[in-house]
């Protein structure tokens, strides 16, 4: 696992006391073996191996782990609101990530939403 939206992956693994290892990408050569070799789905970092599969996408990993340990909800419902939540979150750093390079008008317009 690599980079930023591994970092959420790492917590809930910790979390669950499920241990794991990284390995990180440290070649582009590194990455167009696991390509080559099929591994990623749609070319995608991070992945995590679990029960047999080559897991990619950050919320699908996410889910997985959840629904493994139980977590993601007693139901339909309360799946979705995890999802809100979870989505919510997401559009909240992307906003923040962008912040810097919006003008000084768009950032007071959306500090204010």
């Amino acid at each position: 696992m690599e980079g930023g939206r591994a970092e959420s992956i790492r917590w809930m693994l910790a979390a669950y006391g499920i241990e794991f290892e990284e390995n990180f990408i440290e070649e582009k050569e590194q990455y167009d073996q696991m390509v080559k070799n099929g591994d990623l789905m749609f070319q995608q970092l991070p992945m995590v191996e679990m029960d047999g599969m080559k897991l990619v996408s950050s919320r699908a990993i996410l889910n997985y782990i959840a629904g493994k340990c139980n977590i993601y909800g007693k139901d339909l419902k309360e799946k979705a609101f995890i999802d809100m939540y979870v989505d919510g979150n997401s559009d909240l750093m992307a906003l923040l990530l962008a912040m810097p390079f919006l003008k000084e008008d768009e950032k007071e317009a959306k500090r204010s939403y």
